[in-house]
């Protein structure tokens, strides 16, 4: 398997964007949310699956909870 691999710091300076078509559910200006097989903090540290276009180690039940979380702060 041939993996890809992206390591970046974002310095305080991320956007994460979850949308379902046209509408935002959740979006969020500073840290990289903590999602496994994404990254945490400052740092995105992916590794994606060359043949299949897959993030490997990748946690669907972490962004749900990231939504969930957000609609609780509101």
């Amino acid at each position: 398997m041939k993996i890809l691999m992206i390591n970046a710091k974002c310095s305080d300076s991320c956007i994460t964007t979850i949308s379902d078509n046209s509408l935002t559910v959740y979006e969020k200006d500073g840290y990289v949310p903590k999602i496994r097989g994404v990254g945490n903090g400052d740092y995105i540290n992916l590794k994606i699956d060359i043949e299949t276009g897959t993030v490997l180690n990748f946690n669907k039940e972490d962004i749900l909870s990231l939504i969930v979380d957000e609609d609780e702060n509101c």
